[in-house]
C-alpha cells in the first residue's frame, strides 16, 4: 500500500497567522490554485481513494483533487486538525501574552493541552486508529490520498514510520506539500517528505 499525505491549501487564517485548530476556515485564492497544482501533480499516480478531514479547508482541497482524478472524497473526523481550544483565533504573540509559557509546554510535552483543547497524544490515538483500519483493510497495491492539516499530518507520518511522536517538531509541512509512505506489513519506507515542487513560491 502506498499512502499519500498532504496538507490543505493556504487558508485565510494561514495568511493572518491565526491559530486555526478545529476552526472551520476556508481556502484563499492562492490556496485554491495550490489545490489545482496538487491535483495536476497527482495525475498518473494511480490513486484510487481520497480521505479528507471534514473541515472545509481540507475537504475543499480534496474535492478539487478528486474532480481531476475522478474520485469522490470521503470525510473522516480522525483527520481533523488538533483542537487547540482557547488558543484558536489567536496569533502566537497573543498566546504568549494571554497564556505565558504554554507554547513552550506544548512543544516539550506531548500530553499538554490548551484549555478545552487536545494534546498531541490525543491526536496520535485517533490517527493511529485510522491508519490501522486502512492498513488492515486495504489492498497491497492500493494507493490512498489523505488530505489533512499540519499537526495531524505530522503525527500521522511519525505513527506510520514507528517514530516517537515528539519527532513531529523536526520537520515542516507546507500547504499542499506531499509526503509518501509505502506500507508493506511492518516494513515502512518513506518515498518523499513535503514534496512541494508543484507549488509556485
Amino acid at each position: 500500500m502506498r499512502i499519500y499525505i498532504t496538507r490543505h491549501g493556504e487558508s485565510e487564517w494561514n495568511v493572518s497567522k491565526k491559530i486555526q485548530g478545529a476552526q472551520n476556515t476556508i481556502l484563499t485564492e492562492k490556496g485554491i490554485k495550490q489545490a489545482y497544482a496538487l491535483a495536476n501533480r497527482l495525475r498518473g499516480e494511480g490513486i484510487s481513494r481520497i480521505i479528507s478531514s471534514d473541515l472545509d479547508r481540507a475537504f475543499q482541497t480534496a474535492v478539487i483533487v478528486g474532480q481531476m482524478l475522478g474520485i469522490d472524497p470521503d470525510k473522516s473526523e480522525a483527520l481533523r486538525e488538533i483542537s487547540l481550544g482557547a488558543w484558536e483565533g489567536l496569533t502566537r504573540d497573543d498566546i504568549e501574552e494571554q497564556f505565558p509559557s504554554q507554547l513552550k509546554s506544548w512543544h516539550s510535552d506531548c500530553f499538554f493541552s490548551p484549555e478545552s483543547g487536545e494534546s498531541i497524544m490525543d491526536v496520535q490515538r485517533r490517527v493511529s486508529a485510522l491508519a490501522s483500519r486502512l492498513i488492515n483493510t486495504g489492498g497491497k497495491d492500493e494507493r490512498i490520498l489523505l488530505v489533512t492539516h499540519a499537526i495531524t499530518a505530522k503525527v500521522l507520518i511519525t505513527e506510520l514510520l514507528f517514530m516517537p511522536v515528539g519527532f513531529l517538531w523536526c520537520f515542516r509541512l507546507d500547504n499542499t506539500g506531499i509526503s509518501v509512505i509505502d506500507v508493506d506489513g511492518t516494513k515502512r519506507t518513506i518515498i518523499c517528505l513535503n514534496d512541494s515542487c508543484h507549488i509556485a513560491k
